[in-house]
């Protein structure tokens, strides 16, 4: 609207300034794209706080996989230290 009244007055230099309905169309034109730009950076901020809670949740289930494989690590050696013992003792026993 604003392209369509510079063309039809000739030049900038023609425009009336105290033109109402223009002033009311240039500053509700202008609220509109800040509250346009308010909604992109909240859904930034969305995005990289979603991004944020993320991470931390991948970290402890990556943790978790973790302490179970030492964990059946750990089991595997006591298994293995209580046949070595059990043989010695057998060993032991017997000569």
């Amino acid at each position: 609207m604003v392209c369509d009244h510079v063309q039809s007055v000739g030049r900038i230099n023609n425009i009336d300034v105290t033109n109402k309905q223009l002033q009311l169309y240039c500053s509700s034109v202008r609220q509109k794209y800040s509250a346009y730009l308010e909604d992109q950076k909240k859904n930034r901020s969305k995005v990289a706080a979603g991004q944020k809670r993320k991470a931390p949740s991948d970290e402890v289930s990556e943790l978790k996989v973790k302490r179970k494989t030492l964990q059946n690590d750990a089991d595997a050696l006591c298994l293995l230290q209580l046949m070595i013992f059990r043989n010695i003792a057998a060993t032991d026993t017997s000569g």
